[in-house]
């Protein structure tokens, strides 16, 4: 084999796809959030015994076939404006879980005035009713808002990541003396660069990624139809203005990356943005709401999950058709997701939120952010999307919903890879983690209307190990009805007629021996959090075994651990190059990497009859 195929062969069988080929510049930027999470078993516990048997379903997990890396950036609310100067005492709802906030709002944004200026004239607007109306702009400094200053302070205070969407409307309703377009559009391109400047040099925030504008293509917006000769936006025309806010936002902050808004499909607008914008946007900007109040339906809800494949992969061939660029070229972030209807605040949203997350990393999205953190419950439509209870008669505020729970419990027991998994029941749905300490998290949704059970398999060895799990669940008898917002952890709830327990911290995990024929339950319409150690190899059919070696942690800092299923003979540690970096003989529980440089290498493993290839990432 010549030098330059042999360099490209290793560098296919070793590299992870998620590590190449994203971004326009050849690399998603999103994954520079990345960073190696650690699983501390939690010492009370209460103890369970798994049950032996047969199950509905069978979850296979390979834990060879890492799809995609899990980032802070995955786990997004949008926090408004509207959550209040008081945010700050609620910070321990938020690290950890919620770990990247979307500010100041969402159709709220194209109104917003960060340092509290607003103009003395707008423009007249036509509403979607057909009425011409005037612009009511909001300030920063209302006197009940979460102010920039405070968001700034918020995000680093739960250590997370900020993305701020600047005033594009603007453009179209904003006064200048010489009332041409051009001049509109320079004043809020300078006005969003002002904003780029309070945050990241006066505050020095260091926000990673900005919108220009929220749902810039929808006629609910203010400025979408002016009732002047500038009439109804066009995608071409907010592809032109967009390159005018990317150029001057970069123009303080050259570090920054600038979204620009697309469509959940393939149409004008797509069509019209994505060649003015080819070389000049750093990543899509798309919303899903999946389903109309209307048709928001208990199976419509669970079945909509599918959406977050189509909505990439139209936006995909969007990018090729339009663009010119090739697939993976633009880093795509879902930066508003929700269910509608009265099953907003119910567990059914909890297990679609779940899943929307999981196919969101699956899918290898850069960002997904849920509509919206804290909102006043509405008894006219008998629902909030908060994921947080505000002025609820059933629970506290700032209490969880079912939707804050795959939040949480994501944050708590799902690793920092995601790797493949298999269910073999449709309506067992499951996603798959590696945690670096080398162990194993999983998220297991039940979405029919009767008790399931699973058990797990991790590649086709026989393995024995430890588990501590969490359930969530809602009483049988009122999980599928509408607006019924009670339910439980762990047998744990809360004394009011909603919500769940007050504290999710003191509700202790289930913990028991695992093999691959302990059996799980799973209630109607529930789901369940597996964290289980890395697991070892055992019983008569060894030498069967095709996983052969498991190491941890992955990636490595210091010390990698081999658990193994047959003596090792020999262990290579090959660069990205093909060349030899060490090489050690003899029976080996572990290898000392400390002085190896930071980067990815090839583990080769020689063991009984076999050889393995162990990818392995230095940090």
């Amino acid at each position: 084999m010549n030098i330059k195929l042999q360099h490209i062969v290793f560098f296919l069988i070793f590299c992870p796809l998620w590590l190449v080929g994203q971004g326009n510049n050849g690399s998603n930027f999103f994954h520079s959030t990345w960073a190696a999470r650690h699983f501390q078993p939690s010492v009370k516990v209460v103890e369970k015994v798994l049950p032996v048997g047969s199950s509905s379903a069978i979850i296979s997990i390979e834990l060879d076939q890492v799809v995609a890396p899990v980032l802070p950036t995955h786990f997004g609310v949008n926090t408004t404006f509207r959550n209040g100067p008081d945010q700050h005492q609620r910070s321990s709802l938020y690290a950890g879980k919620a770990t990247t906030l979307r500010f100041p709002a969402g159709s709220g944004s194209n109104l917003y005035f960060f340092d509290g200026k607003i103009p003395a004239e707008t423009a007249p607007f036509v509403n979607q009713k057909g009425t011409v109306e005037q612009v009511v702009p909001i300030s920063a400094f209302g006197r009940a808002n979460l102010t920039p200053d405070l968001y700034a302070e918020f995000v680093d205070m739960i250590n997370g990541e900020g993305i701020v969407v600047v005033n594009y409307f603007l453009a179209r309703y904003g006064m200048t003396a010489s009332g041409t377009r051009a001049d509109r559009v320079k004043q809020a391109a300078d006005y969003a660069a002002a904003f780029v400047r309070k945050m990241n040099v006066e505050l020095k925030a260091n926000i990673k990624y900005w919108e220009v504008g929220n749902e810039c293509y929808g006629k609910w917006e203010a400025g979408f139809e002016m009732a002047n000769s500038a009439g109804v936006l066009t995608g071409r025309e907010y592809g032109e203005d967009f390159r005018v806010f990317a150029q001057a936002m970069k123009a303080v902050d050259p570090s920054i990356k600038v979204g620009v808004v697309v469509k959940d499909v393939d149409d004008a607008w797509n069509q019209t943005v994505l060649p003015e914008v080819k070389d000049h946007a750093d990543f899509l900007v798309v919303h899903e709401y999946f389903t109309t109040v209307k048709d928001a339906t208990l199976n419509n809800i669970l079945g909509a999950v599918g959406q977050i494949e189509l909505v990439k992969n139209t936006l995909e061939d969007c990018v090729v058709k339009y663009a010119g660029k090739p697939v993976g070229h633009f880093p795509v972030a879902l930066t508003e997701f929700n269910s509608r209807g009265p099953y907003n605040c119910s567990m059914i949203n909890g297990l679609f939120v779940a899943q929307v997350l999981g196919e969101s990393i699956k899918n290898q999205y850069g960002l997904a952010s849920l509509w919206v953190s804290e909102w006043n419950w509405s008894e006219a439509d008998q629902e909030s999307k908060g994921f947080l209870a505000k002025t609820d008669p059933e629970q506290s505020d700032y209490s969880a919903r079912p939707t804050y729970l795959p939040y949480y419990f994501y944050g708590k027991c799902f690793g920092d890879r995601m790797v493949s998994a298999t269910s073999t029941l449709g309506a067992v749905k499951v996603y798959a983690s590696k945690f670096s300490s080398g162990h194993l998290g999983v998220v297991v949704v039940n979405t029919s209307p009767s008790t399931q059970t699973f058990q797990l398999k991790f590649g086709h060895s026989p393995y024995e190990s430890k588990c501590q799990w969490y359930e969530c669940y809602s009483p049988t008898v009122d999980v599928s009805a509408q607006g019924y917002k009670k339910f439980y952890v762990n047998e744990q709830t809360g004394t009011t007629s909603g919500g769940g327990p007050a504290d999710l911290d003191a509700v202790l995990p289930y913990q028991s021996a695992i093999t691959g024929k302990s059996t799980f339950a799973l209630k109607p319409y529930s789901m369940v959090y597996v964290v289980v150690n890395p697991p070892v190899a055992t019983g008569v059919n060894q030498q069967e075994s095709t996983s052969g070696v498991v190491c941890y942690p992955n990636p490595v800092r210091d010390k990698l651990h081999l658990a193994v299923d047959a003596p090792i003979h020999s262990v290579e540690l090959l660069g990205m190059d093909g060349q030899l970096v060490m090489s050690q003989r003899g029976s080996l529980k572990s290898l000392d990497l400390s002085n190896v440089p930071v980067g990815f290498y090839l583990l080769v493993v020689n063991s009984g009859n076999r050889t393995q290839r162990i990818k392995i990432m230095k940090s």
